[in-house]
């Protein structure tokens, strides 16, 4: 989706996400409507971007996402501390974002942890009585000092104080600590909830929630907007449209496809049949390795695509934009055409070059049938590696153990 304007982006997931008995104008107005909801019409013509180039800002991709959730007009929006990871001021755009639409009439429910807990033996507070209540203490915070900076000074000192020093403090603080509750007697309220909450338990809440949840299941089945075909013909469209917009990884593929067919093809030319028929078959069979070995090792390409793109797959398929089975068969589709095409040039280069036997057209079949065999571990081992590096790493393995119980053909 890097490669997506935020426009684009929006569409695809209006395309999915909304009925086919919608028509294309109500889409488009649904489409219209969002990017105007979330101030998103300065950036609609600028590309998402990601790890390879910059695109929009952190939180505008975030209101991106939020805009995705509303094309569809949820009942209740449901966000997951959606400002983690952002700048203050990326945060708050974020939420003055949120704010307008609950303020439009949309219910909102999202978790943010606003609240810092400082924690020090054990003892907690409230933040708006934290300077109060260690000035009462003793510890009095300095003028013109911030308070959240005085109270981690404070705590590191008493942690890092010696045992001898950290025990006269204990007990100071203690003495302090019961003289401020018996003039300030509702402060141990807290305490004595929490105790009760640990003797007897919880009233209501989670215990509530986990009795409703023995007595009532629900079974739930994802409905999806579109039917199978215009899923994976919408996948489709948008993996091709996003290898259009790379072309220097294009140009550089064909180039090694070029060069290493001229280079085999230059090293086994002028293999013709004749007296010396024992050396000819084995050098043509040594010039078969090569290319089989190089069409497999050229494949190893699509193994930082499955892991990049598996996060986006395992993010649409939970909101259920679309089924499993159509994001394989587009994988299938766009894979097939994209690592069959060059593949059957270099086979062309090196089947004149070296005077191959039998008709070029086996040789176009033999091609297909081994990318599709190739590509098949590639996405095995792409579904449940970490990461692209230790998916390499088996995919090499798997690859040379695969090379060495081959044979060899002569």
């Amino acid at each position: 989706m890097e490669m997506f304007t935020v426009l684009e982006t929006l569409t695809f997931a209006a395309k999915l996400r909304l009925p086919d008995s919608m028509s294309n104008q109500d889409k488009i107005a649904r489409i219209h409507a969002v990017v105007q909801e979330l101030n998103l019409i300065h950036i609609k013509d600028i590309r998402v971007g990601g790890a390879a180039f910059r695109g929009i800002s952190g939180g505008e991709k975030r209101r991106v996402f939020i805009g995705i959730e509303l094309l569809s007009s949820p009942s209740v929006l449901l966000l997951d501390e959606p400002t983690s990871g952002f700048s203050s001021t990326g945060a708050l755009n974020v939420t003055n974002a949120i704010k307008d639409l609950a303020a439009s009439g949309r219910n909102v429910i999202l978790s943010l942890f606003d609240d810092l807990l400082l924690l020090s033996q054990g003892k907690v507070g409230k933040a708006q009585s934290a300077a109060s209540y260690f000035e009462n203490l003793g510890h009095e915070c300095p003028v013109n000092w911030n308070v959240a900076d005085y109270l981690l000074d404070l705590f590191s000192l008493h942690q890092e104080s010696s045992s001898n020093e950290k025990s006269v403090s204990h007990e100071d603080f203690a003495l302090k600590y019961s003289n401020y509750l018996s003039t300030n007697p509702q402060a141990s309220l807290t305490q004595l909830l929490k105790e009760h909450e640990n003797k007897y338990g919880k009233i209501g809440g989670e215990a509530l929630l986990s009795k409703f949840k023995k007595e009532y299941t629900t079974k739930y089945t994802t409905e999806y907007a579109t039917i199978a075909l215009t899923q994976t013909l919408l996948i489709t469209q948008r993996s091709l449209t996003n290898l259009a917009r790379h072309p220097l990884i294009f140009q550089a593929d064909a180039a090694i496809h070029i060069i290493f067919a001229l280079v085999v093809g230059s090293l086994f030319s002028g293999l013709k049949d004749g007296p010396e028929m024992d050396t000819i078959s084995l050098n043509k069979s040594i010039a078969l390795f090569f290319i089989t070995s190089f069409l497999a090792t050229i494949t190893f390409a699509a193994m930082p695509q499955f892991t990049v793109e598996r996060s986006v797959f395992l993010r649409e398929r939970a909101a259920g934009m679309y089924r499993t089975s159509s994001c394989f068969m587009a994988k299938t589709i766009v894979e097939t055409l994209s690592y069959s095409i060059l593949p059957a040039i270099f086979i062309v280069i090196t089947y004149y070059f070296i005077g191959l036997s039998g008709p070029l057209t086996y040789y176009f079949i033999l091609t297909a049938v081994f990318v599709n065999v190739a590509l098949s571990p590639i996405a095995a081992i792409g579904a449940h590696a970490m990461n692209a590096e230790v998916g390499m790493v088996v995919l090499v393995l798997i690859n040379t153990m695969a090379m060495l119980f081959s044979g060899f053909i002569y």
